[in-house]
C-alpha cells in the first residue's frame, strides 16, 4: 500500500505578493545547479505545474512569468507552469524534505536529493522578485518555503532503520575499507 494524495487535493492562492501551494506538482527538477541546454551551471530551479487554468490566467494578469507545455494529445489543453528558482545566497529558503511526517531540512549542500525523489506533493510559498533587465519586465519567482512530500512504500516503513544508522562517521562505515572484487 502506498500514500499517496489524490490529485483533486490541491489548492493555489495568492497571499499579499506571494503564491501559497498546497498538493501542488513540480517536475523538470534541477536541485544540483547541473548545467544544461536551459539551465546555466550552479542555478538551482524547477517548475511548478498549474493545474488551475483560471489561477494560471490571474498570475499572467500580474505579470507572473506563466508558460504553457504543448499538450500531448490534441484534445488536452496546454499544462500552464512556472519556473522557481531556489538560491541559498541572499535570502535561503526553507526547504524540508517530509517522509512518513518525519521532516529533514534540507541545505544548498542536500537539497541535490529532491532531483531524484519520488515526490508524492509539494506544499510551498512562492515569493516574486519584479525584474527590468534589457527592455524586458515581469515576475520572477522565487521559492521561500517548501515541503516536498515522498512517497512512503509499505517495505520502506517494514524495514525503517533508527536514525542513527545514518549518523555514523566515513571512517567507521563498515565499507570504508571493504573491497568488493573491483580492480582499483
Amino acid at each position: 500500500m502506498v500514500r499517496r494524495i489524490e490529485r483533486e487535493e490541491y489548492m493555489y492562492k495568492l497571499s499579499g505578493n506571494n503564491i501559497v501551494v498546497e498538493g501542488g506538482r513540480i517536475g523538470f527538477r534541477n536541485f544540483s545547479g547541473v548545467k544544461g541546454q536551459y539551465n546555466e551551471r550552479g542555478d538551482k530551479n524547477f517548475v511548478l505545474f498549474i493545474d488551475d487554468p483560471k489561477f494560471a490566467e490571474k498570475l499572467l494578469e500580474l505579470g507572473w512569468n506563466v508558460k504553457f507545455l504543448k499538450p500531448k494529445d490534441n484534445d488536452e489543453a496546454p499544462q500552464a507552469y512556472i519556473q522557481i528558482k531556489a538560491r541559498f545566497d541572499n535570502y535561503p529558503p526553507l526547504i524540508v524534505l517530509v517522509s512518513d511526517g518525519k521532516q529533514q531540512r534540507l541545505t544548498e549542500e542536500t537539497v541535490n536529493m529532491l532531483d531524484w525523489a519520488e515526490i508524492d506533493f509539494v506544499d510551498m510559498i512562492i515569493k516574486p522578485y519584479n525584474y527590468h533587465v534589457r527592455g524586458a519586465s515581469g515576475i520572477a519567482a522565487y521559492v521561500k518555503t517548501l515541503y516536498a512530500n515522498v512517497v512512503v512504500y509499505d517495505i520502506e516503513k517494514k524495514y525503517e532503520m533508527d536514525e542513527t544508522v545514518f549518523n555514523i562517521p566515513i571512517e567507521e562505515n563498515m565499507f570504508n575499507n571493504a573491497t568488493f572484487g573491483i580492480d582499483e
